[in-house]
């Protein structure tokens, strides 16, 4: 158990004294001098958006079995083929409360990240681009909480298990 809460610790501390560090630079610019981090901290943070959201997006998209997918293709088309007042009570049995509320606070990240591209958008084309795979981010740990929700066995396999921790410090460093 300390093996793995421990290392999560002291990444969110080292995180937590680079913010700081940061935070602290942009107050008193005088102060502090030039630093490599304090320059570097932005880029570093958009590309752990974009690095981790796809670490965890792929394993949410990973490993659907075959069944799982005609499935899932079986259930779009019935709520996609039925009468409206169906449908809507068959897409509300796809949605139950905690996926929803994963849902919701994702959507909050996914309108900041769109204000994000909008402002990174009058600056350049780089920066554009980047604002616009941030969107992985968000994506990527709502769709991996929702696949651990509904199929909890795929966390639990020895290989999956640092995927867990991993994704609880993407989103302590992320969105906190």
């Amino acid at each position: 158990l300390f093996c793995r809460i421990l290392p999560v610790l002291g990444l969110a501390i080292l995180l937590w004294l680079c913010i700081s560090r940061w935070r602290e630079w942009h107050i008193f610019p005088d102060d502090c001098g030039s630093s490599f981090l304090v320059f570097s901290w932005p880029w570093f943070q958009q590309i752990f958006l974009i690095a981790g959201g796809g670490v965890l997006l792929g394993f949410a998209l990973w490993g659907l079995s075959n069944r799982q997918m005609r499935r899932n293709q079986q259930m779009m088309d019935e709520i996609a083929q039925a009468p409206s007042h169906n449908a809507a009570s068959k897409l509300i049995a796809l949605i139950d409360y905690d996926v929803a509320l994963i849902i919701m606070t994702s959507s909050q990240a996914v309108v900041w990240d769109a204000v994000e591209f909008f402002v990174a958008s009058a600056s350049s084309y780089l920066l554009s681009a980047t604002a616009l795979l941030g969107f992985i981010g968000p994506g990527g740990v709502c769709l991996f909480a929702i696949s651990c929700w509904r199929q909890p066995e795929r966390l639990l396999r020895k290989r999956n298990r640092w995927l867990g921790w991993f994704a609880l410090f993407f989103a302590m460093s992320c969105f906190a």
